[in-house]
C-alpha cells in the first residue's frame, strides 16, 4: 500500500516537472524607447505582439551589431523606418540580389554570384 502511494506521488511530481520545464522562454521587450533609431544601423525588424507570450506590443529593430532595440509600434518614425527597410528589401529582390533570410524582414542584400 505504501509503495503504491509513493509511486502515485512520484508520478504526479514528474508530470508537474515535465509540464513546467516544457515551456519555452520568450525573448520579449519589457519596455519601448521613444528615441529615434538611425537608418544606417538597422538591418531588419520583427514585430512583437502583446498577449502572445509578451506583455507589450513593440517593433524590435535588429542592428548591424545584432542588438535588439524596442520601439513603440504606433510612432510615425517607426513606420517610416519599417517602410525604408521594406523598400530596401524590395530593391534587393528587383536587382536580383539574394536577401539574407536569416532574419525576417531583413534588408541585407547579397550578390547572388558571391560565395
Amino acid at each position: 500500500m505504501a509503495a503504491a502511494a509513493f509511486f502515485s506521488i512520484a508520478f504526479v511530481f514528474l508530470c508537474c516537472l515535465y509540464i513546467t520545464q516544457g515551456q519555452l522562454a520568450v525573448d520579449c521587450c519589457l519596455k519601448v524607447s521613444g528615441t529615434e533609431i538611425p537608418k544606417r544601423i538597422v538591418r531588419g525588424y520583427i514585430r512583437q505582439t502583446g498577449g502572445q507570450g509578451c506583455d507589450i506590443s513593440a517593433v524590435v529593430f535588429i542592428t548591424m551589431k545584432n542588438r535588439r532595440l524596442c520601439a513603440p509600434p504606433g510612432a510615425s518614425w517607426v513606420n517610416e523606418l519599417i517602410s525604408y527597410l521594406q523598400e530596401k528589401r524590395y530593391g534587393c529582390i528587383q536587382n536580383k540580389f539574394k536577401v539574407n533570410e536569416t532574419l525576417e524582414n531583413s534588408s541585407i542584400c547579397q550578390n547572388e554570384y558571391e560565395t
